[in-house]
C-alpha cells in the first residue's frame, strides 16, 4: 500500500510514524461516534483511496482502549490474509496472527490481532467418538467475552444469511461491547441484500468520482473497442449477469479475439495492461494471441486455480514489466495494489456496477509519493498530471449485440445521477470523448438546455393562451358595455346616457393620420366615415355613439 500516507520521521530514521489523510481522519473519527449507537459502521473508500490503512488506523485506536480489547479482520480471499497481516502491524506496532488453514492461534495468551480468511472459521460437521456427529469451528478460540473490533474487508461479500458468516457474527454479539467495521469500494451486493443489518451507520462515503475529483485517484481515459460481430443474445443471465461460461465461449471464437486484441493493442500502446476474462480458457487464448503477434513474453495467464507461490512470482514479474499484459479469470477484482499499472482492458462485459467499478478500479491508483503531502486538491490534481501516470487507459468493449445495459466507466463516474445523464453522456463517449467526467458534465448541460428550453416554450405557450384569452374577454366587455349604452342613437332620436358620451369621447383613434386623437376633437364627417365604413369594430361603434350623441344635445 506504498504511497497512500504522508510519512514523518521520529529520532531514528529507520522509525516512521504515519498520519492518516484528512478523509480518513474523519471517517476514524465518524467511526467511533457512530459506535456510540450502532453495533456496525461501514466505511466505504474508493479503490484506492486507503481501506486497509484506514481500518488499521482505527484498530491502533481500539487497541488502546485496554487490553481486554481485540481485533479479528475476516478477509473473503486467501491471498489477502498475508497483506492484512503485513499492513495492520505496520501500523499498529502490535502482534499479529493468522488464522487460515495449517497457520493457528495457539498458546495461552490470545494475539491481540488475528488475520483470518472466512473459510477458515466455517463450521464443520464431524463424527465424535460417540458415534454422534458434533459441529466445530476454529471460532471457539476466540473468547467472546473480551471486546472484539470485528473488521470486515470487502463486506459486500457478507451476510448475516449466509451460513458461510452468519455465525461468526452471532459468535462475537454474545458481547454487546463488541463492534463491527465494513469496508468497502462498492458496499452493494449482486442479490440486493441489504448491510445494513451488519453495518448500520456509515462512517465515510466516498466514490470514485470523488476521489478523482479530490487528487487521490487518477482520472480514467476511457477507449472502446467495436464488436460488431459478437452476438450477445443467447447468452443467459446467472444472478442477474451474463454467464461467464457463455461468454467466454462468444468471445474465444478466432474472429472475436483477433476483433478485440489488435485494436487493444493499437490504443494500449507500451502502457502496463491488466486484461480481465470472463474464463480461464478465454484468458489463455488471449495470452495466446498476444503472444504470436507481439512475441512470446508479451503476455502471461493468472486465474484463481493458480498457486499463491504462482500467483506472487507472475505478479512480481508483471510489476516489474518484464512481460506487458496479465489476462486474469477471477482475480485482481479486489485487494490488487499495483499503482504502475497504467491499463485496463475489459474483456468480460457485465451488467453489474459493483463488478465495473473493482475491474476499472485497479489501475486508479497514483504512483507512489505523488500525492503526498500536497494540501489542496488542486495541487493534488496538478502533480498527478505532471506525473508519468496521468490518467488511466480504460478499454471498453462496445458495439456488441445486446451488450447493453452493462456496467461501465460512465455508470460509475456517474454515480447517483439520473439515468438520462448516463445514457446522454454515454453517447458521447462512445462519439469519441475520452474524458468521462467533461462527458458527463456536457451531458447534463445539454440536458438542463433543453428542459429549459421546453420550460420556455411552454411558459411562452401559457403565456399565449392567457393573452388570448384576455382580448377575448376584453372584446366580450366591451360589446356588454356598448349594449349597456346604446339606446336608440340611431340619426340622433332618442337620449345617449352620459357614460356612453363619455366612454365615446375618451376613445382614441388606433391609426391612420389622426392615429392619437380623441374621438371627442374629431368633425362630424370623421365620426359619421368611420361609423359607416367600420360598424362592428370599437372605433366604428364609438364613431357612432360619440355622433348621436352630439345630435342629441
Amino acid at each position: 500500500m506504498s504511497g497512500l500516507f504522508d510519512a514523518q520521521v521520529t529520532g531514528d530514521r529507520s522509525q516512521q510514524r504515519y498520519a492518516p489523510r484528512c478523509y480518513q481522519a474523519d471517517a476514524i473519527e465518524k467511526t467511533f461516534q457512530l459506535w456510540a449507537t450502532h453495533c456496525g459502521v461501514m466505511v466505504r473508500l474508493a479503490t484506492g483511496m486507503g481501506k486497509t490503512a484506514t481500518a488499521s488506523f482505527i484498530a491502533d485506536e481500539w487497541l488502546k482502549l485496554g487490553c481486554q480489547h481485540h481485533v479479528m479482520v475476516l478477509v473473503h480471499e486467501t491471498q489477502l490474509v498475508s497483506q492484512w497481516k503485513r499492513e495492520i502491524r505496520k501500523y499498529t506496532g502490535a502482534t499479529v496472527a493468522i488464522e487460515q488453514a495449517n497457520s493457528k492461534v495457539s498458546g495461552i495468551v490470545l494475539p491481540r490481532v488475528v488475520v483470518a480468511s472466512r473459510a477458515s472459521l466455517l463450521e464443520r460437521t464431524v463424527l465424535g467418538e460417540d458415534g454422534e456427529s458434533h459441529t466445530v469451528s476454529r471460532l471457539h478460540k476466540f473468547d467472546p467475552s473480551l471486546n472484539w473490533l470485528v473488521i470486515v474487508d470487502e463486506a459486500h461479500r457478507y451476510s448475516r444469511r449466509l451460513t458461510t458468516c452468519g455465525h461468526v457474527f452471532e459468535h462475537f454479539e454474545r458481547n454487546p461491547d463488541h463492534r463491527r467495521l465494513g469496508l468497502s469500494a462498492t458496499p452493494e451486493r449482486g442479490d440486493g441484500v441489504s448491510l445494513e443489518d451488519l453495518f448500520g451507520g456509515v462512517a465515510a462515503d466516498i466514490t470514485m468520482v470523488k476521489a478523482v475529483h479530490e487528487g487521490f485517484a487518477v482520472p480514467f481515459d476511457q477507449r472502446y473497442i467495436k464488436v460488431e460481430s459478437v452476438d450477445f443474445r443467447n447468452l443467459h443471465e446467472v444472478a442477474g449477469d451474463f454467464s461467464d461460461g457463455e461468454l467466454g465461449v462468444v468471445l474465444s471464437e478466432q474472429k472475436a479475439l483477433q476483433s478485440m486484441c489488435i485494436p487493444m493493442l493499437d490504443k494500449v500502446g507500451d502502457r502496463r495492461n491488466l486484461i480481465f476474462c470472463p474464463t480461464v480458457e478465454n484468458a489463455k487464448l488471449v495470452t495466446a494471441f498476444l503472444n504470436a503477434r507481439c512475441g512470446k513474453m508479451a503476455a502471461r495467464t493468472l486465474s484463481g486455480t493458480d498457486s499463491p507461490e504462482v500467483r506472487e512470482r507472475v505478479f512480481g514479474d508483471h510489476h516489474r514489466g518484464i512481460f506487458q499484459h496479465l489476462a486474469v479469470c477471477g482475480l485482481c477484482r479486489e485487494g490488487y495494489d499495483d499503482p504502475g499499472l497504467r491499463a485496463v482492458t475489459i474483456f468480460r462485459p457485465t451488467k453489474s456496477r459493483t463488478l465495473a467499478e473493482q475491474m476499472r478500479g485497479r489501475g486508479c491508483r497514483p504512483l507512489p509519493g505523488i500525492v503526498d503531502g500536497l494540501d489542496t486538491a488542486d495541487q493534488r490534481r496538478a502533480a498527478i498530471a505532471a506525473s508519468d501516470k496521468p490518467d488511466c487507459l480504460i478499454v471498453d468493449l462496445v458495439g456488441a449485440t445486446s451488450l447493453e445495459p452493462c456496467g461501465s466507466t460512465v455508470e460509475i463516474y456517474a454515480d447517483g445521477k439520473p439515468d438520462e445523464v448516463i445514457a446522454r453522456a454515454t453517447q458521447i463517449v462512445e462519439a469519441g470523448e475520452t474524458d468521462v467526467i467533461k462527458a458527463i458534465d456536457r451531458a447534463e448541460d445539454e440536458i438542463a438546455n433543453e428542459k429549459r428550453k421546453e420550460r420556455l416554450e411552454a411558459a411562452l405557450e401559457a403565456a399565449r393562451k392567457v393573452t388570448a384569452d384576455m382580448r377575448r374577454r376584453a372584446r366580450i366587455q366591451a360589446n356588454v358595455q356598448y349594449s349597456e349604452f346604446q339606446v336608440n342613437q340611431g340619426h340622433g332620436l332618442g337620449q345617449v346616457s352620459e357614460r356612453a358620451k363619455e366612454w365615446a369621447a375618451n376613445v382614441v383613434m388606433p391609426f391612420g393620420k389622426f392615429k392619437g386623437e380623441r374621438l371627442g376633437d374629431r368633425p362630424d364627417w370623421h365620426l359619421k366615415y368611420l361609423s359607416q365604413k367600420m360598424p362592428n369594430t370599437k372605433i366604428g361603434r364609438a364613431a357612432a355613439t360619440e355622433l348621436a350623441g352630439r345630435s342629441s344635445v
